[in-house]
């Protein structure tokens, strides 16, 4: 997975990646591959890990040495830490597509709190940066 993109994680994982020191390694996206499946009617808001380099396809920024640098320090997103490597006709369904629920957590209205302090958090990450 990490060789061919970054795994999702909800707004308290990525607030928890933040928090650990790697805001320099989060930016905004769209999620919209759920727009294929019919799961989603536009894209997604949200904040995730940067890909490495340019473009919307590629290795993730904590891919190094064949394996993943938040695995043992903690704040592995939720897609990393619950994936697996077999896939199932059910992950067409909404209901077993983990993608899916992690990147519908950014809609909850009980996650607004966190996602608030995400963009707080970037946005004045990025103005130190001026």
């Amino acid at each position: 997975m990490c060789q061919r993109t970054p795994c999702l994680g909800t707004p308290q994982d990525i607030l928890a990646i933040i928090n650990a020191g790697y805001i320099d390694k989060v930016c905004y996206t769209e999620w919209a591959a759920g727009m294929f499946f019919g799961h989603i009617t536009r894209p997604i808001d949200m904040v995730q890990i940067k890909y490495k380099g340019n473009g919307d396809d590629g290795e993730c920024v904590f891919f190094h040495d064949g394996k993943c640098d938040l695995h043992e320090s903690g704040p592995k997103p939720t897609e990393g830490r619950l994936s697996h490597h077999d896939v199932s006709v059910l992950e067409l369904r909404k209901e077993y597509n983990l993608t899916y629920q992690v990147a519908i957590e950014w809609t909850k209205e009980e996650n607004l709190d966190v996602i608030r302090e995400i963009v707080d958090k970037v946005m004045e990450h990025l103005d130190k940066r001026k």
